[in-house]
């Protein structure tokens, strides 16, 4: 399977803690998705994934729209929940919950209060991967999500520690391109790539 990772365009987040909360893509987040639409046109793609979160959502129909394909939105495709950060500024969440601050990002088995250890993604990466794979083994398939999750994915799909999260970068606006057989092997074609005219 050809699998391309999007990240959603730019959103009206300004600085917050995105996790779940449900931000809109900006007008800077339009134009980006727009130029992935034009970058992605010549690809041959045959299906699109999408968190249904607003920011991915938009993204993923404008870049749809472009292609004649429908969007299928996956709950399991949503950003890492920040539970009570969820929309907030860091420095509100620091001020407000300072001894759960540190722990929740740099403990894997930690989590935001009312929100998701990195194992809780990592299951819901688990089940993506397969329904994927069972589905679409000799497809071109895009899922337009996160950087949390797009983080938590690569691990898996090149069978990493997840003590090495947060490993990759992935800039809003941006595609990056593997051909995966399975958990663990596939071969990266390239990371974190955007349109030119953002570059």
């Amino acid at each position: 399977m050809e699998l391309l990772l999007i990240r959603h365009g730019k959103s009206e987040a300004k600085g917050r803690i995105a996790g779940q909360a449900d931000f809109p893509l900006s007008e800077e987040g339009y134009q980006q998705s727009k130029m992935l639409a034009d970058l992605l046109k010549s690809q041959g793609l045959q299906h699109i994934y999408c968190s249904p979160l607003n920011r991915a959502y938009s993204t993923a129909m404008i870049i749809s729209d472009s292609l004649g394909l429908d969007p299928i939105p996956l709950h399991e495709l949503k950003e890492r929940d920040a539970g009570v950060f969820n929309g907030m500024s860091r420095r509100e969440a620091i001020e407000l919950f300072p001894s759960e601050w540190e722990g929740a990002w740099t403990d894997p088995l930690s989590a935001p209060p009312q929100g998701e250890t990195f194992e809780d993604v990592e299951k819901r990466a688990e089940n993506v991967l397969h329904l994927l794979l069972k589905q679409h083994r000799k497809e071109k398939v895009a899922i337009v999500s996160h950087s949390g999750f797009l983080n938590i994915l690569m691990l898996l799909l090149m069978g990493l520690e997840k003590e090495q999260f947060p490993l990759f970068k992935f800039d809003v606006g941006s595609v990056t391109c593997l051909g995966v057989r399975r958990p663990g092997e596939c071969l990266v074609n390239y990371i974190n790539r955007v349109p030119l005219a953002l570059a």
